[in-house]
């Protein structure tokens, strides 16, 4: 029995497993909207505090869990539309199955889950407004409860830092695109492309940049509990110093290039929880925020 899917196959099952998805979130949405309810009308009953705590930060946990669900089924399915019409255009060659591959860049990676970051952020964020708030009016003597108040506080402050950070990142240097001069690139053969971003990229020193293969895996533990683990296979860097890079109407160019060892790998990440994969990192310092960025590159035999 064959296991390779026809396009009609794939795009059925696409649709099974958007629609399966969306009755999970869905249930999360209404699981949490009842426990909100539950808590609003425990509210009034003073002897029963621990119900109102536990129902409100239950209550809100999956509402905003099942609607940032909902929010990636609704961008993931329309991502899966685009590369199945780029499969049907490019049969056999899945270095063009990549809308910004098949454009001639590679997007920066790093910059991808801002809004769900924020969506959380802003969930957990409620979440501490509401138990600071009844933390004004007294809390229950429990024990623990205070740690668990602490853990609350310090997790919205340790979101919103790495959410900041990562947005003024990303504003401060715009769209970083790495454009590609061949699609794709041959182990043995020479990578070569052009990092562009814009004018606020000022490095006080050498941009250091590295290429690597790399070994992207998921694990689950008997509990449920998935890890993600990478190794790096093979990996080059090189310092590009700032003489070399060239400015033009406000964007900074800066020339890519690396050596292939002929012994290295194709590109593989057909199964997402297991694949093997090209990247670029790319880093430099700069006054301020340091840039960082990270492409994945196109190479097959």
């Amino acid at each position: 029995m064959s296991l390779v899917r026809t396009p009609a196959e794939k795009t059925k099952h696409t649709r099974i497993a958007t629609g399966c998805a969306v009755v999970f979130g869905s249930a999360f949405i209404l699981s949490g909207l009842s426990f909100i309810y539950l808590a609003l009308t425990a509210e009034a009953d003073p002897d029963d505090r621990m119900a109102y705590y536990f129902a409100l930060l239950m209550g809100t946990f999956f509402t905003i869990g099942g609607s940032v669900m909902l929010y990636n089924i609704r961008r993931e399915y329309g991502d899966l539309q685009v590369v199945s019409s780029l499969q049907s255009a490019a049969p056999g060659r899945p270095w063009m199955w990549r809308p910004d591959w098949a454009a001639g860049y590679s997007v920066e990676v790093l910059r991808k889950g801002h809004q769900r970051l924020w969506l959380w952020t802003i969930g957990w964020g409620l979440i501490t407004a509401s138990v600071l708030w009844e933390a004004r009016r007294g809390m229950p003597d429990v024990p623990g409860l205070r740690t668990v108040v602490a853990v609350v506080v310090l997790g919205a402050i340790l979101l919103l830092s790495i959410a900041t950070y990562r947005t003024l990142r990303t504003r401060r240097y715009g769209d970083v695109r790495l454009y590609l001069h061949a699609n794709p690139y041959r182990p043995g053969g020479t990578v070569s492309a052009t990092l562009k971003a814009t004018s606020e990229l000022a490095p006080t020193g050498p941009m250091n940049v590295t290429v690597a293969y790399v070994h992207e895996y998921v694990t689950t533990t008997e509990r449920g509990v998935s890890f993600t683990h990478e190794n790096i296979l093979w990996s080059d860097t090189c310092s590009i110093e700032t003489a070399a890079m060239k400015m033009s109407s406000g964007i900074v160019e800066v020339p890519i290039r690396f050596e292939l060892q002929g012994d290295t790998y194709s590109t593989d990440d057909a199964i997402h929880t297991n694949r093997h994969y090209w990247r670029i990192d790319a880093e430099a310092p700069v006054k301020g925020i340091d840039f960082r960025a990270r492409f994945e590159i196109p190479v097959w035999r």
